[in-house]
């Protein structure tokens, strides 16, 4: 990892506009990012950002692209995919606040990526002195959003129908503000649905027989 230099006129604006500093002042960021350690690095498509078996002392934030969060199965080397995180988006945002040993789940770049790290101990120093509260407020905003968009991958589990999984999927994204149509691939849809790939299949021709739902090409949106 290349430690960042917070002083560069053209990296400042880029972690400026993160949630994450939202409201912070300049100073106040360089302040930040020195105390909790920020480091940026990029990352090539397909490069692994964060593996389960590394210890839980660093959070990630995305600067720009798309990563993958996957976890691990129950058979050796099988993962299935849990979220994806795009400009803005956090992971371990919960760890200052709980003690975790080791990484849950396995980071991957899915388009040439920047993430910004940060030193789970130096936040939780942070959070134990009180400072920089506005940096905390919104770090305490993103644990909660990853908290949500737990429950909802629950709730899209919980739907019996493969159909109304695809439905609650392309109804989230757009309330979300998510491009639509999304590109999908089957086999990546099945895994983040939890479902068989040719049992997605037949549910999607399904749909698409009964006019809820568009397929062009590689594209999928609701109707």
């Amino acid at each position: 990892m290349v430690q960042m230099k917070i002083c560069n006129d053209d990296l400042l604006p880029k972690v400026a506009r993160l949630p994450l500093f939202a409201g912070c002042a300049s100073g106040a960021i360089k302040s930040i990012l020195e105390d909790v350690q920020g480091k940026l690095r990029q990352f090539d498509a397909g490069e692994v950002i964060l593996h389960e078996c590394m210890p839980a002392v660093l959070m990630v934030v995305v600067v720009s692209g798309v990563v993958f969060v996957r976890e691990c199965g129950l058979t050796d080397d099988s993962r299935h995919l849990v979220q994806r995180l795009y400009a803005g988006g956090t992971f371990g945002a919960t760890f200052p606040a709980i003690a975790v040993k080791t990484c849950p789940g396995m980071l991957v770049a899915e388009e040439p990526s920047e993430v910004l790290f940060l030193n789970v101990a130096s936040i939780r120093r942070m959070m134990e002195k009180g400072a920089s509260p506005r940096f905390l407020a919104n770090l305490y905003a993103a644990a909660c959003t990853q908290g949500f968009y737990a429950w909802r991958k629950l709730m899209l589990l919980s739907c019996y129908e493969i159909g109304d999984r695809v439905l609650l999927y392309l109804k989230w994204r757009k309330e979300d503000g998510l491009p639509s149509p999304v590109k999908f691939r089957y086999g990546e849809l099945a895994e983040y649905l939890g479902v068989n790939r040719t049992a997605l299949y037949r549910a999607i021709a399904k749909l698409r027989k009964s006019g809820k739902i568009r397929i062009e090409d590689d594209t999928l949106a609701l109707a």
